[in-house]
């Protein structure tokens, strides 16, 4: 018997997260971050070949997005 998923318990999408952090949310931020983190590293990490050059590239990422949230279009 498949169960019907609950909205209630659903995770929030991107652009509901950032739409939150636009409002002042922090924790939508958060969410974010924890959401993208390892696979922006990840990506940064194969194109650079580098992990320190990733982890700079990951945190500027993440630093665009806290500077300029309202920059984002869903």
């Amino acid at each position: 018997m498949r169960q019907t998923p609950n909205p209630m318990n659903a995770t929030p999408d991107d652009d509901t997260l950032m739409a939150a952090y636009v409002r002042g949310e922090a924790a939508a931020f958060e969410q974010l971050y924890e959401r993208h983190r390892t696979p922006v590293f990840r990506f940064a990490a194969r194109m650079l070949g580098s992990t320190t050059l990733a982890e700079d590239v990951t945190q500027e990422c993440f630093l665009s997005v806290i500077k300029k949230p309202e920059m984002y279009q869903a």
